[in-house]
């Protein structure tokens, strides 16, 4: 009767272990992915300001040649709309797949690793 104690708060102590390893592991995997947010945040972030500076530049430009500032920053307005269509009918290709890619690489390739380093 006492070996089945010992075996009983054995088998306790052990799934408690893979209970914490798997906390450990979730917790490393939002990290990394909690980090990747952030990079795309910012990349996001200074892309639209590049988009942004280089559309006020292109506007200038179209408007010294036309003699036309409205004329500059509508055709400026016209291919910002143009590229959010483009990306809007894209999205799925260019930005739901591939976030999808990376949830899958970090929840399941990273274990699958784990798992391999075990043996």
């Amino acid at each position: 009767m006492d070996e089945f104690k010992k075996l009983f708060l054995l088998l306790k102590d052990y799934l408690e272990a893979q209970k914490d390893n798997m906390a450990l592991a979730a917790a490393e995997s939002m990290t990394v992915m909690l980090s990747a947010v952030a990079i795309g945040f910012i990349f996001i972030l200074l892309a639209s300001v590049l988009l942004l500076l280089l559309s006020f530049a292109l506007a200038h430009v179209v408007a010294e040649y036309s003699n036309s500032a409205a004329l500059g920053f509508a055709s400026q307005a016209v291919l910002v709309a143009v590229i959010g269509l483009i990306v809007w009918i894209r999205r799925n290709a260019w930005i739901t797949q591939p976030i999808a890619r990376m949830m899958v690489h970090i929840f399941i390739e990273r274990r699958n690793a784990e798992k391999e380093e075990r043996k």
